[in-house]
């Protein structure tokens, strides 16, 4: 693996239609980003490369307010959505 590569760009691909697929589909007072991909590999403690994708929940409207109950809920539901599909949280 090399920053940019066709292996992570698949990765990266196949990370997103995952968190596409775990984003609450109704309209909030939150909403929710995935940044592009940014052709980078990211080191993990202990030297272990990975491809990262970052999901962004925020406010609709007072985008540097404090978090929500909105942004909590919504971030709570995704997490469950992940367990749903079986990703445990902190596998390798």
């Amino acid at each position: 693996m090399s920053p940019g590569c066709d292996i992570c760009q698949r990765t990266f691909r196949d990370l997103q239609m995952i968190a596409e697929s775990i984003l609450p589909k109704e309209e909030r007072p939150s909403i929710y980003e995935i940044p592009p991909f940014d052709n980078s590999l990211h080191a993990k403690a202990g030297g272990e490369l990975e491809v990262i994708l970052t999901i962004c929940i925020r406010h609709r409207t007072q985008h540097f307010g404090p978090v929500d109950s909105c942004e909590e809920k919504c971030l709570h539901e995704m997490i469950a959505n992940l367990t749903g599909l079986g990703v445990v949280r902190g596998a390798k």
